[in-house]
């Protein structure tokens, strides 16, 4: 579907097609463009520069829901050779159990904005990422403290 030139469909997030839902029995639409709509354009929240919108009561990344809808959840992308980590082998990861994968898929996993720009919501500029990669990427200090046990 097109809005004013612009590809649109249904907004998925975490297998969930939003339609139907709110006091306005409303549908949600998003662009490759990382634009959401309910009937009329919606203004998403900006927080830290991370564009997120709430759509029943949930709120999430504008960047997450624009992946998903357009391209592939987490869950595909993890479990595809594309979601195979760089330090691992394609054979071990073939042999890593589905289980172990959707661990990562749940915990270490972000969306990375390829040119650094967290406004940009734009479908070419979203990958997936594993968090230690995206961390080592935008220079950003770890979360994990590592420490020497004698």
């Amino acid at each position: 579907m097109e809005y004013k030139g612009i590809k649109i469909q249904k907004l998925k997030h975490n297998g969930k097609i939003y339609e139907g839902l709110g006091k306005k029995d409303s549908d949600y639409y998003i662009s490759t463009k990382g634009q959401v709509f309910a009937l009329t354009p919606m203004s998403p929240y900006v927080k830290k520069r991370r564009p997120s919108i709430n759509i029943d009561g949930k709120n999430f990344p504008v960047a997450q829901a624009v992946i998903e809808t357009f391209g592939q959840t987490k869950v595909e992308w993890i479990l595809s050779t594309e979601g195979k980590p760089a330090d691992v082998s394609k054979e071990a990861w073939k042999n890593t159990p589905d289980e172990v994968k959707m661990s990562f898929a749940r915990n270490g996993v972000h969306v990375d904005h390829k040119d650094g720009d967290s406004m940009n919501d734009d479908i070419s500029n979203l990958q997936y990422m594993h968090a230690m990669d995206n961390i080592k990427k935008g220079g950003k200090k770890s979360w994990l403290l590592l420490t020497t046990v004698v």
